[in-house]
Order: C-alpha cells, then structure tokens, then sequence
C-alpha cells in the first residue's frame, strides 16, 4: 500500500512539475509579447467565451478587423467542455 502511495504522488508531481513549466513559458510568451509594440494581441480567457461567446465574438472579430460569422462563432463554443477540467 505504501508503494501504491508513493506512486500516486510521483505522478502528482510530474503533474505539478508540468503545470508550472507550462505557466512560466506562458508568462515568458507574455512578456515577450509585451515587448514587441509589432505583435498585437487580444487576451481571451476559456471562462469568458463560455460565459459571453457573443461578446467575445465581436471583440475577435474587431481586433482582426474582418467580417466573420458571430452567430457561427458564438454556437461553437461549448460551456460544458470549460466545466469538465480538473479542479
């Protein structure tokens, strides 16, 4: 039983290992970002579009500055795929 112990927290280590190499690349890629006044972005959190996918819509569709399908857009998100990740 012990092992079995150790094991699951071996894996729940790698896990977290992954998690915060995946954070710090991300606030790397940020700041990076920041940095450059050529690259433009628009920040997008997944809470957002499922909560609003129609105002997050037109705001894509503004920042790209072209007509896009805000109806099609907003069907294609899904708030029940933002509910099913691990707390």
């Amino acid at each position: 039983m012990a092992k079995s112990r150790w094991l699951r927290i071996q894996s729940v280590n790698r896990v977290f290992a992954r998690t915060l190499t995946f954070e710090q690349h991300l606030g790397e890629v940020d700041t990076w970002m920041d940095s450059k006044s050529y690259v433009k972005t628009l920040r997008v959190s997944n809470d957002g579009v499922s909560r609003a996918a129609e105002t997050i819509a037109k705001k894509v569709t503004q920042f790209l500055g072209v007509p896009l399908d805000i109806e099609a857009m907003t069907h294609q998100a899904d708030a029940t795929l933002y509910g099913n990740r691990a707390e």
